[in-house]
């Protein structure tokens, strides 16, 4: 089987219909987002492909992921989650590591 690159968002947020905190759960990814420069997505776990994601999390929508791992959930703290952005970044790496998408293997 043939290997083939995916970009996928650095941040990730996981959300569902008739959520009433996923609106300002996404305000602040945004806002946040915005402010470090790095892409980011909104999913519904309703989607086929994130079933799995959708029994790990259901209980916990919203759930904002950074580089694939959970950072916040219901109640998105924005400091955290820059400080989870920029640690993934390499903002403390002197070697400036890091980048606002990842590579996945699919």
């Amino acid at each position: 089987m043939d290997e083939q690159a995916i970009d996928e968002p650095l941040v990730q947020l996981l959300v569902r219909a008739n959520c009433s905190l996923c609106g300002p759960a996404r305000d602040v990814v945004r806002r946040v987002c915005d402010d470090l420069g790095v892409a980011w997505q909104t999913r519904d776990i309703s989607e086929p492909e994130l079933a799995e994601a959708a029994s790990r999390w259901s209980d916990m929508v919203p759930v904002v992921l950074v580089g694939g791992v959970p950072q916040g959930f219901w109640t998105i703290d924005e400091r955290r989650l820059a400080h989870a952005i920029r640690s993934e970044l390499g903002a403390d790496d002197p070697e400036g590591g890091g980048g606002s998408t990842r590579r996945l293997r699919a």
